[in-house]
């Protein structure tokens, strides 16, 4: 008899976590739609993975939709004299 620990070792996350049935409907959940054609064949719709990866993706905030500025502007209540705005805009050399 053929059963799941043959197929994974004691230390296989897979085989701690999963339970055998559960593995046997992890295929099925990747089948989005089965039906026959009119000559009689089978046509299987499989569901996006890719899609399903962005998903999950950004579900788990793997990725930015928005830019984030950390900028801090000090507006002074007095102009600048012109000795700060050399210090601050004017590059020597």
């Amino acid at each position: 008899m053929h059963t799941q620990a043959d197929e994974f070792p004691e230390s296989s996350k897979l085989a701690r976590h999963l339970s055998f049935r559960t593995m046997l409907s992890l295929p099925a959940a990747a089948v989005a739609e089965v039906s026959q054609t009119v000559n009689g064949a089978l046509r299987v719709k499989m569901h996006d993975k890719h899609a399903a990866l962005v998903s999950l993706g950004r579900h788990l905030g793997l990725f930015t939709d928005h830019v984030k500025v950390d900028a801090v502007y000090g507006i002074s209540e007095e102009p600048m004299s012109a000795e700060e705005w050399k210090k601050q805009y004017v590059k020597e050399g």
